[in-house]
């Protein structure tokens, strides 16, 4: 199942939606923006979140923007199942966590459940991944 990833930005860093694509250079230059605002957040907690999802070999990732709470609208998850996404890893970008997002997929995709969040002791991360009919 092929894997798509949001990276979710809060509504004040970013209007509409935009591309981060990887090119074939490496990880540390190899990112276009597909938008003219930058840096958003800094640009480091994106360039982290888009090193590790580049070693998922995902090729590109979506930015969109989010309430203050990092929750995204109906309507921008709607649109990504009119796409024909699959799998969605979304990443809400005003939290940072070390994880091995390989190890959550396969954990998502074991368990069977449409929806995966990742959590520690404190709460939730930030991170969860959705399947199609979670999606809807």
């Amino acid at each position: 199942m092929e894997l798509s990833v949001v990276a979710v930005v809060p509504s004040r860093e970013l209007e509409g939606a935009c591309a981060v694509r990887f090119s074939s250079e490496s990880a540390s230059d190899g990112m276009a923006f597909g938008s003219s605002r930058k840096p958003i957040l800094g640009n480091d907690v994106l360039k982290s979140w888009a090193d590790r999802v580049r070693g998922l070999g995902v090729r590109s990732l979506w930015l969109a923007s989010g309430g203050q709470d990092g929750k995204v609208d109906g309507s921008t998850l709607a649109q990504f199942v009119r796409q024909g996404v699959e799998r969605l890893l979304l990443i809400k970008l005003k939290s940072y966590a070390e994880m091995d997002l390989a190890d959550l997929v396969r954990f998502h995709s074991d368990r069977g459940n449409p929806i995966t969040e990742a959590e520690d002791a404190r709460g939730e991360l930030g991170v969860c991944l959705l399947d199609r009919i979670a999606l809807r």
